[in-house]
């Protein structure tokens, strides 16, 4: 069974019907957290245009946890985004949040670069989120 699905076994920061939130046990930064969807998502590969309201709530997840741990947290040097597979360690759709992204240690800048083959940014601006995901219809 899927280690995010069986959510008895987490330590849960947040959540709400449809998504989780919880700490990253390999922290990239002081600040490394995962939103999962409660609903099994193998990888980001799965998700279609129906699934952008998903992606706007994780990242509004994501965004409004920031804000509760630094209300003065710079927008700038806040890294969310997904590893394409077959570079994902679990087989279960989750958004990073990294924060302070700038103060990662160099090989963890390289694994969580943004917009490489292997990790795919998804901004707070969601004119940016609907072309991802066109961009990830058209390789359907």
């Amino acid at each position: 069974m899927c280690i995010f699905c069986s959510h008895e076994r987490l330590s849960i920061l947040n959540q709400n019907d449809n998504l989780i939130l919880i700490e990253d046990i390999k922290p990239a930064a002081e600040n490394h957290f995962l939103v999962i969807p409660k609903k099994h998502y193998p990888n980001v590969k799965y998700l279609s245009r129906n699934d952008l309201p998903l992606v706007r709530e994780m990242q509004r997840m994501a965004y409004d946890y920031m804000l509760t741990l630094r209300s003065d947290f710079a927008e700038d040097d806040l890294l969310l985004g997904f590893h394409w597979a077959p570079f994902n360690s679990i087989e279960h759709l989750h958004l990073h949040v990294i924060y302070p992204f700038r103060e990662m240690s160099l090989l963890r800048r390289w694994i969580f670069r943004p917009n490489s083959y292997w990790f795919a940014e998804f901004y707070l601006n969601i004119i940016q989120i609907d072309a991802a995901v066109q961009h990830l219809e058209n390789k359907h």
